[in-house]
């Protein structure tokens, strides 16, 4: 084991940027939900249940997302803490539909602008 307790002495990726994100990662599945949900191509439903689904993957594989990256993750996550994906089961202050996609749209797109500004 090595002294960060590492029992392989390697850790598993750790990504900040979207570029830096490994294609076949949970991440990266998480982040093409994103644009598909952001640009109507994908249900809130499906988005919904594909994002937990991605970030329960995530977690078991060990990924590391960090810094903004990482937080835009996070909020995303709390933003479908308050989305019913069942209607039947919504209880009264979730978000619908419509209000999920403009949620998840302001955090993709601050992100991207965020992103945009640390850049130059």
């Amino acid at each position: 084991m090595t002294a960060d307790g590492d029992r392989h002495g390697s850790q598993p990726p750790a990504w900040s940027h979207p570029d830096d994100v490994a294609p076949t990662s949970a991440a990266a599945r998480q982040l093409a939900l994103l644009n598909a949900f952001d640009d109507g191509t994908c249900s809130a439903s499906d988005f919904a249940h594909g994002w937990w689904q991605a970030r329960r993957t995530s977690q078991t594989n060990g990924e590391r997302v960090l810094g903004a990256l990482g937080a835009l993750l996070d909020q995303v996550f709390m933003i479908l803490e308050d989305y019913s994906i069942e209607p039947g089961l919504a209880e009264p202050g979730d978000l619908d539909d419509d209000e999920l996609r403009t949620a998840v749209r302001g955090a993709w797109e601050e992100f991207r602008r965020s992103a945009t500004d640390r850049s130059r």
